[in-house]
């Protein structure tokens, strides 16, 4: 392994690091990586490359892959934010919202719905674009059930729910949570809706 003295250098961890991740098995990393036949270039298994290639390394920044199926190499890589490697994850689950490609963490970001809601919204059949931009309800707001476009229910539901004791059933039926059939039940919230 050839340093060219240069073992002080900010980027030399970085750079074996990720020589670890592709070639050792031992690293708890390597199953991740090297198992899953991530290399890197030629080029890069001399340090004074990758230096060159990479560039310097922006602070709060560290070396991300691109294609999370790619090598290791110039065209593959860049120095990424935590928020950008964490949008760049295999497992992430992604959304199309407005016509654009998100993942469900970018969604609950932009939309200031939490990641816990929007899953459980699209495990109940809710579209994607519902389950991300539809407001939490909330018993502090003003403007609830029907009055609020925003919300599902409408005033023969909120009947329906004060009347029946299927709370599971309503909420997959109207696409709501569990919690919020409970609360209509207990009288928070629709105060606005008559009983028949």
């Amino acid at each position: 392994m050839r340093t060219h003295g240069l073992r002080k250098h900010s980027l030399y961890k970085t750079w074996v690091e990720m020589r670890y991740r592709c070639d050792n098995p031992k690293k708890p990393q390597y199953k991740y990586y090297g198992a899953r036949g991530i290399t890197y270039c030629e080029r890069w298994k001399d340090f004074a490359n990758f230096v060159a290639d990479m560039g310097p390394r922006p602070d709060g920044h560290s070396l991300d892959r691109i294609n999370n199926d790619g090598n290791y190499e110039p065209s593959n890589c860049r120095w990424a934010s935590k928020i950008v490697q964490m949008n760049n994850m295999r497992g992430n689950r992604i959304l199309v919202v407005d016509g654009e490609q998100m993942t469900m963490a970018e969604a609950s970001r932009r939309w200031g719905i939490s990641i816990g809601n929007i899953w459980n919204r699209l495990e109940l059949g809710w579209t994607e674009e519902e389950a991300a931009k539809t407001a939490v309800w909330s018993p502090t707001r003003r403007r609830v059930g029907v009055k609020n476009a925003r919300h599902k229910l409408t005033n023969e539901a909120v009947r329906e729910i004060r009347t029946s004791k299927k709370t599971k059933e309503l909420a997959e039926k109207f696409g709501v949570h569990r919690t919020l059939i409970q609360r209509i039940r207990r009288g928070v919230g629709w105060e606005h809706v008559a009983d028949a």
